[in-house]
């Protein structure tokens, strides 16, 4: 089994020169487990499946916290959202929960930075069209008021999504659902309420850092050299 990791002197958007602010933060202050490094290589991963899009078809990658309650999961979300935009449940942010209707979180994403959605067990449906759709980054196709198509939403990025319980099991028995949401099960994200609430706190007053870097990097980045390192790594 691959070990995934997140290693900033290895990472080809994240050299020296532009590791932000908040991740130099929190690690000085001996905070992050080598798992939390893996929600930062997916919330990193959110600009490169949006640049691919059009020459790959990549669906979103999609990661489901699922432990019990004070393990930390939220705050790994915020963390994964943190590398992009603003972290916050008061609203104008990248963070949405399981009580927001389907239509809601469909129009709540945005192409390129992470989005979290909290509190897996405020599901009282089955999920398993939104997560086809949320995978897919494309909402369900509608007729509008004058019965004509409705454009639909679309969307290129990482979702993390936390529940308390698998949304998975929540699901139909279909094995596509395994390959598009990846349940990381029973995992203490953070070593203690303290530190959880520190970083909870440094994410809230620094963020947005990451996101725009690796866009510009993307940018910089020679498109056959980009897919030829893609494949390389497929095929290992």
């Amino acid at each position: 089994q691959r070990k995934i990791c997140f290693s900033h002197s290895v990472h080809p958007f994240l050299d020296n020169t532009i590791l932000p602010y908040i991740i130099l933060k929190i690690y000085s202050r001996n905070l992050i487990y080598s798992i939390l490094e893996t929600i930062l290589a997916i919330a990193c991963s959110a600009p490169i499946v949006d640049f691919l899009r059009d020459e790959i078809h990549i669906g979103n990658v999609i990661a489901c916290l699922v432990a019990e309650s004070s393990t930390g999961k939220t705050t790994a979300g915020c963390l994964g959202v943190s590398v992009g935009s603003k972290c916050s449940f008061a609203g104008d942010s990248m963070i949405a929960t399981f009580a927001d209707s389907k239509n809601s979180l469909m129009r709540s994403i945005y192409s390129s930075y992470p989005m979290l959605i909290d509190e897996g067990s405020l599901i009282r449906y089955n999920p398993t069209s939104l997560i086809y759709e949320l995978a897919e980054g494309k909402e369900k196709g509608r007729l509008s008021k004058t019965l004509e198509k409705a454009d639909s939403r679309t969307f290129s990025t990482s979702i993390f999504m936390t529940s308390e319980k698998s949304i998975l099991n929540l699901c139909d028995e279909n094995t596509g659902l395994y390959v598009r949401c990846l349940e990381f099960e029973n995992i203490t994200w953070t070593r203690s309420a303290k530190s959880a609430d520190i970083i909870k706190n440094i994410c809230e007053n620094n963020y947005g850092f990451v996101i725009p870097r690796i866009g510009q990097k993307l940018l910089e980045t020679n498109m056959e050299e980009l897919l030829k390192q893609y494949w390389e790594y497929q095929n290992e």
